[in-house]
């Protein structure tokens, strides 16, 4: 008993000595430099000016809540943190215990927040519902990180890939409190799994854009892949455009050259802002595409939250149609909206019932083939509440947002009436696709019998002439052949 007593009382010893000797070593480091990207991938990491004790201690005690600083034995005492990038050096890993690709960083201090300014980090991660993260927040001039718990929000339902099962997420990074209530962006945000975990990841942390003047209606579209008609393009953003949505904002991945074409085009004349969507993992599979969609909206939205007073969510496919004769543009859908389902709130989205207009369903011959939904005036009943619902949403109060409607708002606002349910006779999201439902559902006949009743709706004829002109012209600007 009192040798195994004496060999503990040497291996307590040994660990003491060790971090005493790492705690000297971090705090001798000498190297003020902040962090940035080098050519090699390294990080290099803050380090302090032969450090007082004095400057320690005001360090630690910065923050009121001083344990969300990181704690001198977890910091690394190595000069370097190499940063791991995926395949395509579009998205930086952290893969101690489990895989988290991370997307992008911005500075959240809207004036609406309950909280303290957060840094919203962007990702795909496995499922990490039940786990604890840590954020550590790189300040200019501070020597050391400061850590924070991440607070998790998903933003995608989630799909597998190489035998593990992934969800998109936003990561919420909390800026402690101050002693003096100011508050600054930090240079660098990293994730981290534990808190004796070596970052692998240096996000920059982008400070939106702040205009002096704001688009009233901006729109993101999830990622964009493979095959998309040209021509429904064309007649899908100038209906856009005629409606007044002043920006939309498009994220190619392996789109084929003829929609290419028709998204440069419509960049080059400043309506789409398009960008690239790189892949997250080294596959083309629909699944990791499918990993991408919300991660993209959810960086269109950070990115221009003060840019967008409203923001429109819609596929290709759909169409948010103001559908009163005496409605010209989303102006003067929202107003009607608002008059009609009046509101006492301030930050209202609006949700728009889904209706189908099925290609199946016989076309009018006789319409030009370059415009789709004056042919295509047959729909079925609309959906019900809640089913592939679109939205038009006001950024300033929206946390996580879907590739449908905002999932979270900033919690004090929670509890007020943020939702519009539409009525069907103002608006309505118009869907333009063939019938799916026979494999979607696995029952071969559904497709049959959904439209087994239909009604005649001509609601697109009064936008067909105003667009006629201009769609006919870019399609010839673009070589292709007028159908």
């Amino acid at each position: 008993m009192q040798k195994r007593l004496k060999r503990c009382l040497v291996l307590a010893g040994f660990l003491l000595g060790i971090y005493i000797l790492q705690t000297v070593f971090v705090l001798t480091v000498t190297n003020d430099e902040q962090p940035n990207i080098a050519s090699n991938d390294s990080i290099i990491l803050p380090r302090e000016l032969n450090p007082s004790t004095a400057n320690i201690r005001m360090a630690i005690h910065k923050y009121n809540d001083t344990n969300s600083i990181e704690p001198l034995s977890i910091v690394t005492p190595s000069r370097h943190v190499k940063v791991r990038y995926n395949f395509n050096k579009g998205w930086q890993i952290q893969t101690d215990y489990f895989e988290i690709y991370l997307y992008r960083a911005y500075y959240d201090n809207r004036e609406t927040l309950d909280t303290n300014p957060a840094v919203r980090v962007i990702g795909v991660s496995e499922f990490m519902e039940n786990r604890t993260l840590h954020c550590l927040l790189w300040f200019k001039g501070q020597r050391r990180p400061t850590r924070t718990n991440v607070i998790l929000g998903h933003i995608g339902e989630g799909v597998p890939r190489h035998g593990k099962m992934f969800r998109e997420y936003i990561y919420s990074c909390i800026l402690p409190t101050t002693i003096d209530n100011t508050y600054i962006s930090p240079e660098y945000v990293s994730i981290i799994t534990s808190e004796f975990s070596t970052p692998t990841n240096l996000l920059e942390v982008k400070i939106p854009e702040i205009p002096k003047k704001k688009i009233d209606f901006g729109m993101c579209v999830s990622i964009t892949y493979w095959n998309q008609d040209p021509y429904k393009l064309i007649e899908w953003l100038e209906l856009l455009k005629l409606w007044g949505v002043g920006e939309v904002s498009v994220y190619n991945n392996s789109l084929v050259a003829a929609s290419d074409a028709v998204f440069r085009y419509y960049s080059e004349n400043g309506f789409v802002d398009y960008r690239s969507g790189e892949l997250l993992m080294e596959d083309q599979g629909e699944y990791t595409l499918l990993l991408m969609m919300t991660p993209v909206l959810n960086d269109c939205m950070y990115r221009n939250m003060f840019r967008y007073r409203k923001l429109v969510i819609t596929d290709f496919d759909e169409l948010i149609v103001p559908r009163l004769p005496s409605m010209n543009n989303y102006h003067d859908l929202l107003r009607e909206i608002d008059r009609e389902q009046p509101r006492d709130f301030d930050y209202k989205m609006y949700w728009f019932r889904n209706v189908y207009f099925f290609l199946d369903l016989h076309p009018n011959v006789n319409r030009p083939k370059y415009l789709i939904t004056p042919r295509y005036l047959t729909r079925i009943t609309n959906s019900e509440y809640g089913y592939s619902i679109k939205s038009i949403n006001d950024p300033m109060i929206c946390i996580r947002v879907h590739n449908h409607y905002c999932w979270e708002v900033i919690s004090k606002y929670d509890n007020g009436p943020w939702t519009v349910d539409v009525d069907t006779t103002l608006g309505m999201n118009q869907h333009y696709k063939r019938c799916h439902f026979d494999d979607y559902l696995q029952e071969p006949g559904s497709c049959k019998k959904m439209m087994q009743v239909t009604y005649f709706d001509d609601t697109m004829l009064r936008f067909r002439d105003p667009i006629d002109s201009i769609v006919r012209q870019t399609i010839a600007k673009l070589n292709m052949t007028l159908m």
